[in-house]
């Protein structure tokens, strides 16, 4: 039952021993009364996920034996008091997702004992160094995104060397990474996208522990490094956006556990190294925005992960972070045909190969990506005509392949009676619905109405792509049920864009 109205402060005046109070996940509304001070004994308090606003008032902060307060999901503003230094006891602060504002009282330092403290989106404000980070003997987990804080990362914070992770994403911080977060050796993840923070990447090259470094959107300005000997036990190494200069370095194949690598939009140049393809556990690789050149390497369509003989290890992969099984290789200089092996990346969700000088047929193997969701190949030289197998692919939601010079009639059947003119236009000799000129007889296709193509199907043998098709049922099992998982995530609003 859900419960509403005002909070029942008045279990503080009935009950002054009450030591804990979990009333989360409710519909109170209103304000925290000043009776909340009466439960002097209160340990835990959670109102967390409720419709609750308005200041926190005064004699909260005289709850001394607090160890938990969990006011997460809530409409509170105003600022912290200074008074917040009297909970010497307190363990965890969650304050998340409210409308707090101003800058964090400097007597939180006070609370020596704090081992997880979330205020990430609210409306904090102004410079971190007012906290003496060093002071907490037991800090695990600062997680700070998505607020305005501005000035430098606090050196204070490389005091704290039980961290194990760190969260400054979406503020307005400047000035360098500290180089002495190399103190921090049970660091496991650093989230600082999307500041106006600078440094060096081999500040990073003596954190051992490190499996998570997301630094998107910020202004490194440096080239890769040559070499580096940390980062091999990262999964998720992401910097896109933060003026990278070079190529990808041959120390990156020693991070063999990588699963997100994303080096987007920077000046990176030279060709596609082939030895990605043999990451055992990448499904996410975004080098868009770029100036690579050359060909495409068939070895990066034979990923692991996303091939069809791992099922198992895409469904253990794609629930490590809120990123997409994706290959995203748009807005470069590649060159050559589109590689035939990507008939084997069953398990993608999103293919972008736009904007490049790709040349040649597009493949029927394509027919193959059964969970593809967007297809983009627009803007390149392609020829020949639009493969019929493609209509298999019924989770196709968006498909792109104007700017090209394919010819001949476009497929029907399933997603392709959901596309528009926008996903053909520029390509001359196309014809058939939806464009406005019709091929001359859209009875039959141009081909041997015979044939395999215009039946639909792939001339190419099975074998050459599918093991034996009991396994391929059994991985489908698999695939489904991941699916399924994956439609209901998104249902429930994690981003799934880069």
């Amino acid at each position: 039952m859900v419960l509403s109205g005002d909070l029942p402060l008045t279990l503080c005046q009935t009950a002054p021993l009450l030591q804990e109070m979990d009333l989360s996940s409710n519909n109170f509304s209103g304000t925290i009364s000043k009776g909340i001070g009466l439960c002097g004994s209160l340990q835990v308090l959670d109102l967390g996920d409720n419709n609750l606003v308005g200041n926190l008032p005064q004699d909260l902060y005289n709850l001394t034996s607090l160890t938990i307060l969990q006011l997460r999901n809530n409409h509170f503003d105003g600022e912290l008091n200074n008074a917040i230094g009297n909970l010497i006891n307190l363990s965890y602060l969650i304050l998340d997702l409210n409308n707090f504002t101003g800058q964090l009282p400097s007597n939180l330092s006070s609370c020596t004992n704090l081992k997880i403290f979330a205020a990430n989106a609210n409306k904090f404000n102004g410079s971190l160094d007012v906290v003496r980070f060093n002071q907490f003997s037991m800090l695990e987990n600062p997680d700070l995104n998505s607020n305005a804080f501005v000035g430098s990362i606090p050196s204070s914070l490389t005091g704290c060397a039980t961290l194990k992770s760190i969260n400054l994403a979406s503020n307005k911080l400047w000035g360098e990474v500290p180089s002495s977060l190399y103190r921090l050796k049970n660091l496991t993840t650093l989230l600082l996208s999307s500041n106006n923070l600078n440094g060096s990447i081999r500040s990073l090259n003596a954190i051992e522990h490190l499996v998570s470094v997301i630094l998107s959107n910020n202004v490194f300005n440096e080239t890769l490094p040559d070499r580096m000997q940390g980062l091999t036990n990262v999964q998720v190494f992401a910097l896109g956006n933060v003026r990278l200069f070079g190529s990808i370095p041959e120390w990156l194949k020693n991070c063999t556990k990588l699963q997100v690598l994303d080096l987007s939009w920077n000046n990176l140049t030279g060709s596609i190294p082939p030895w990605i393809g043999s990451f055992p556990y990448l499904f996410y690789l975004d080098l868009s925005n770029n100036s690579f050149f050359g060909s495409i390497p068939p070895e990066l369509f034979s990923l692991p992960t996303l091939n069809y003989d791992n099922h198992s290890a895409a469904l253990q992969s794609t629930q490590v972070s809120d990123f997409p099984p994706l290959i995203n290789l748009s807005h470069n200089q590649l060159q050559g045909s589109i590689p035939l092996q990507v008939g084997t990346l069953i398990v993608i969700l999103i293919m972008d190969l736009s904007f490049n000088n790709l040349s040649g047929n597009i493949p029927e193997a394509i027919g193959y990506m059964f969970y593809v969701e967007k297809l983009d190949l627009s803007h390149n030289s392609l020829t020949g005509g639009i493969p019929s197998s493609l209509t298999k692919l019924t989770f196709l939601a968006y498909f792109n392949v104007s700017y090209n010079q394919l010819e001949g009639s476009i497929p029907h059947g399933n997603q392709f009676s959901t596309f528009s003119n926008k996903s053909y236009e520029r390509n001359s000799g196309l014809c058939g619905a939806p464009l406005s000129f019709s091929c001359g007889n859209d009875d039959a296709t141009k081909s041997d109405p015979n044939s395999t193509s215009s039946r639909g199907e792939i001339p190419i043998k099975a074998t050459d792509i599918f093991e034996p098709i009991g396994v391929v049922i059994g991985y489908v099992a698999l695939i489904v049920g991941w699916f399924t998982w994956y439609l209901t995530r998104n249902k429930m609003g994690y981003d799934l864009t880069t």
